[in-house]
């Protein structure tokens, strides 16, 4: 049951990345960070759906597991996000694509993490 849950999150939310992804393709200066962005976000949600199927039935320490890997990926990110934002202030330059891509697998991996817990740890 719980597992459906997730997995409906999860396809919901592959749904609505691809279709923002979609919209912002207009070919402008900042589309290909945006579009960075959520090729993060749906990174993130792709490995995510798949591990989830792989589990079928998670039990709570499962669960535990996961949010575990997730707190200590989301940990990661961070590090590389305080990495790239150091370069950036040393050669003064706007967000990076590589930046824009980290942030996103950032932001999904903590949003997924939260939805992992609402629907399992509590």
């Amino acid at each position: 049951m719980n597992d459906r849950k997730l997995i409906d999150f999860l396809e919901h939310e592959m749904e609505v990345l691809q279709n923002r992804e979609i919209a912002e393709d207009d070919n402008s200066y900042e589309s290909t960070r945006k579009l960075m962005l959520l090729q993060g976000k749906m990174r993130v949600v792709e490995n995510t759906l798949h591990a989830i199927k792989s589990y079928q039935g998670m039990s709570k320490k499962e669960a535990e597991i996961v949010h575990d890997r997730l707190v200590k990926e989301t940990g990661i990110l961070q590090h590389k996000l305080d990495e790239l934002r150091e370069k950036r202030k040393l050669s003064l330059i706007p967000v990076s694509i590589r930046h824009a891509k980290v942030l996103g697998e950032y932001d999904q991996t903590d949003i997924i993490r939260k939805k992992i817990m609402d629907i399992y740890l509590v």
